[in-house]
């Protein structure tokens, strides 16, 4: 019997991610600018950077900000979910019993070949690996057979209780059953 997650971003893991990003490109940055610039043009170069960084991750995270609180009606706390949903990058989790494959939300079935010329990229066969598991919030490891020494083609997927909502428990049971 085959089984389809679908996996929307977490949008705390991409905020993380981000953070992470950026503090490894303020501190490339201030290493630069400390063997390079005097300490006048070092402190003005990592204030502007800072500024830079803080306007760039409240609009990119900007659903993170806008709630039903502090919206001013129903309507604008809608647009600001749908906003969010519209350039989240979905992706299916699919267990057929024998593998899982890893493919874009609406795209075809087929184990690895596309149904049509017009079709979406295909689906993926990947080896699952659990990195974290918090009860309630999953970091899985997605990594595409074949390329298990390519660590630039693995990819952390974070999946959460209130993503999968009845589906949470079947997912567990399909990840940690299939390790078996």
């Amino acid at each position: 019997m085959t089984r389809r997650f679908v996996c929307p971003p977490d949008p705390v893991w991409r905020l993380l991610q981000d953070l992470l990003r950026l503090a490894g490109l303020m501190a490339a940055l201030l290493a630069v600018l400390l063997q390079l610039a005097s300490p006048y043009w070092t402190v003005m170069g990592s204030a502007a950077g800072v500024m830079a960084a803080a306007l760039g991750m409240t609009h990119r995270h900007r659903h993170l900000l806008r709630t039903p609180a502090n919206a001013t009606d129903a309507a604008t706390a809608r647009d600001a979910r749908a906003d969010a949903d519209a350039d989240a990058d979905v992706v299916t989790l699919r267990w057929d019993t024998q593998s899982w494959w890893l493919q874009r939300a609406g795209a075809p079935l087929a184990n690895g070949k596309t149904a049509d010329a017009g079709s979406r990229a295909p689906a993926q066969a990947v080896h699952l690996q659990v990195l974290l598991d918090v009860e309630h919030w999953m970091l899985l490891r997605l990594v595409p057979l074949g390329s298990e020494r390519r660590f630039w083609r693995h990819r952390c997927l974070a999946v959460s209780r209130r993503q999968q909502g009845g589906h949470w428990s079947l997912l567990r049971i399909h990840l940690f059953m299939a390790r078996s």
